[in-house]
């Protein structure tokens, strides 16, 4: 699994490894948004080397220090969290199941999207061409030039490349080893048609738009995918019915050949799972779409044949099923986390870590409060006056570098520093300190989740689609971290604002598996792509406890 680190690039996030940052990044900034430069290539600012701000002397009359800044803060009482994703959508689930261990799964789930139709009523076999049926095609016309296609090498011939085989040779098997030019060419003969892919997929799905021939939930049995000693696709004749008056044999036994165009790599689509592909749940859906070169002969892809259908009154011929066709929705599911998954691979390669590997999980919380927004520079400032005059001992973390300085590194920065601004280029230490001066803590990451969504399943604190006008955003015109009271869109049903942009924000808790110095960062940003990291759940962001950004500040949290 990729182990992400919090460095961004806009318009794209550069994910890296924890290993390579902790040896080379340790503190050091990461690269701006586009077309701005790395802060350290900023005239007159040199992070590594920033001065420390001289400690502001005591008040001379012994008067104490102003009252430390409360806070704005909001009670969550919600006795669950919702925690993860919630779509239950059959390619959601295999994305989670198969996503990091086979690289192309996301193409081949995410390439065909929902799309509405009108297809005319046609005829299609109901069941694959056999063996027996073939042959006859060879002996009275194999060689018959009226029936090949125009791309079609002249001599091309068309017995199976498995003709010696006696694995495939029995009579009721479907034909196998035949390219695409011999499938067009023999539904010539026989007086049809290769189906159209919509065809194809209307036949295997039926009208109310299945996910599998046979319903929703994937079954092995159905599938017939290869197990000992099966070694070969089943003849027709023992396969079963998915459901009543249904084409046989759509998901699995051999994947078939459909009229397709070629693409500019010359290579067409064909349908269908067969005996010896797996894993079945992916192969058996009856959306997906496989591709290959039309002169590709393998030992489980063979084909079906169609036929136009007159009228819906006109009864199907010997073999064939009639299929009314109308107006019907095809291709892949549609859900907002599809949506999103889909507008992201561009930008995210790890999109299994990033959105899928927090499984959804219904999570017991005890109440805690949290503050309504993160903390500003205006509170920053004041504990920072007060760890000048006095020290941290009493607020360190036990961890802290010895001579950890509580400054931020872009305090002197006009463009971060202003008193409604959220407080930024601070580290963990820095938060972690405030927060025990202020007599709170570090929200969990479970709170900072529960504090986003509330008692919901939602991808976004206002809802599931994304909308740039909501948050400070880079893809908003935002170019610096906004007042922490902007944006009230940005707003869970908690009240809790700005937590799927302007700053990420550090939590209490380490990455998982990677000891205590990685802590989980939450939340979107005025420079990153909060499309996809402004989602509640997402758990992509890391970094040392000792970094520093111009995108990562903090908010508190407390017990009751």
């Amino acid at each position: 699994m990729v182990k992400a680190f919090f460095q961004r690039a806009a318009p794209i996030l550069l994910l890296l490894s924890a290993p390579v940052i902790l040896l080379g990044l340790y503190g050091l900034a990461s690269v701006l948004r586009e077309g701005e430069k790395p802060q350290s290539e900023v005239p007159g600012e040199r992070l590594a080397v920033l001065p420390k701000v001289p400690a502001t002397p005591p008040p001379g009359d012994g008067s104490p220090l102003p009252p430390r800044p409360a806070g704005e803060m909001v009670h969550v009482k919600e006795p669950f969290l919702y925690k993860g994703y919630w779509d239950d959508s059959v390619t959601v689930r295999l994305l989670a199941k198969y996503g990091l261990d086979r690289g192309n799964l996301f193409e081949l789930l995410l390439v065909t999207l929902p799309r509405k139709v009108q297809v005319q009523p046609f005829f299609i076999d109901r069941y694959e061409v056999t063996n027996a049926q073939y042959h006859a095609f060879l002996a009275a016309a194999g060689s018959d030039p009226q029936y090949a296609h125009p791309d079609d090498k002249p001599g091309n011939d068309r017995r199976s490349k498995y003709a010696a085989d006696p694995r495939f040779q029995r009579p009721d098997q479907p034909v196998v080893g035949i390219d695409w030019f011999d499938a067009y060419a023999y539904a010539r003969w026989a007086g049809k048609r290769l189906p159209a892919e919509d065809e194809w997929e209307l036949a295997a799905r039926s009208e109310d738009g299945r996910v599998y021939p046979w319903g929703n939930e994937f079954s092995d049995l159905k599938y017939l995918q290869a197990v000992p000693p099966l070694d070969g696709p089943l003849e027709v004749t023992k396969l079963a019915a998915d459901r009543v008056g249904a084409p046989l044999g759509m998901a699995g036994n051999v994947s078939e050949w459909i009229d397709s165009r070629p693409r500019a790599d010359g290579k067409v689509v064909f349908r269908g799972g067969a005996w010896r592909t797996a894993p079945g749940d992916v192969y058996g859906l009856t959306f997906l779409q496989l591709l290959a070169d039309r002169e590709v002969c393998d030992n489980d892809l063979g084909f079906r044949c169609a036929r136009d259908r007159r009228s819906n009154q006109e009864p199907p011929p010997e073999g064939m099923v009639a299929i009314a066709g109308g107006a019907v929705t095809l291709g892949g599911e549609d859900t907002p986390l599809l949506e999103l998954l889909r507008l992201e691979r561009p930008k995210v390669n790890n999109l299994v870590e990033v959105f899928l590997d927090d499984k959804p999980e219904q999570v017991p919380m005890k109440p805690f409060r949290i503050d309504r927004f993160e903390v500003t520079n205006a509170q920053y400032r004041v504990f920072l006056e007060h760890v000048r005059a006095q020290g941290d001992d009493r607020v360190r973390h036990p961890d802290q570098p010895a001579d950890k300085d509580h400054t931020p590194s872009l305090w002197t920065n006009a463009k971060y520093n202003a008193g409604e601004q959220p407080v930024v280029g601070v580290d963990w230490f820095d938060a972690y300190a405030y927060a025990r001066w202020a007599g709170k803590r570090l929200p969990t990451a479970d709170e900072w989740e529960l504090a986003a969504r509330g008692a919901t399943k939602r991808l976004y604190p206002w809802g599931d689609r994304f909308d740039e006008t909501l948050c400070n955003c880079f893809e908003g015109p935002a170019p610096t971290p906004t007042p922490v009271q902007a944006f009230p869109g940005d707003e869970s049903p908690l009240g809790v604002r700005g937590l799927a942009g302007n700053v990420s924000e550090w939590t209490a808790d380490p990455w998982p598996n990677e000891g205590p110095d990685i802590m989980m960062i939450r939340g979107g940003a005025f420079d990153i792509h909060c499309r996809g990291y402004g989602v509640v759940y997402a758990r992509s962001l890391r970094a040392p406890r000792t970094h520093r950004e111009n995108d990562l500040g903090f908010r508190c949290a407390a017990d009751p």
